[in-house]
């Protein structure tokens, strides 16, 4: 938000005082940002990797990334799913070659190593 007003031409002093401003009624949120995107984020194919670099470059501090994605979450690995549904025909049996075509996409989205593998076996 800062950079935002910066580029429209505020000064820093007024840009300031309006966060604080908003902070203090509970109208601006780092965390309810993050929640949001994440959902967001999530919904569109892409990962937990990913998305925390996208929250950090955004200037999410890293204790609210954490706070807000857990790679552990059973959902992730479901949200692959849907990627690699979305992305390729479905198929009984993959080749190796098609396997790590597959695995190589859900790790350019964000994915983890075990999220890939569970997303690829289809199994718990």
């Amino acid at each position: 938000m800062r950079g935002k007003l910066a580029t429209r031409g505020f000064d820093p002093e007024t840009i300031e005082r309006v966060l604080e401003d908003l902070r203090a009624r509970d109208w601006l949120s780092d965390r309810r940002f993050a929640e949001q995107y994440v959902a967001s984020r999530r919904e569109r194919g892409y990962g937990p990797i990913r998305i925390r670099e996208e929250l950090r470059i955004r200037g999410i501090e890293d204790e609210i990334c954490s706070a807000c994605l857990d790679n552990r979450d059973p959902a992730w690995r479901d949200a692959a799913e849907r990627a690699l549904r979305r992305r390729f025909r479905a198929t009984d049996s993959l080749d190796r070659a098609e396997w790590v075509r597959r695995a190589r996409f859900l790790s350019r989205r964000g994915y983890d190593s075990e999220q890939i593998r569970g997303a690829l076996r289809g199994d718990d």
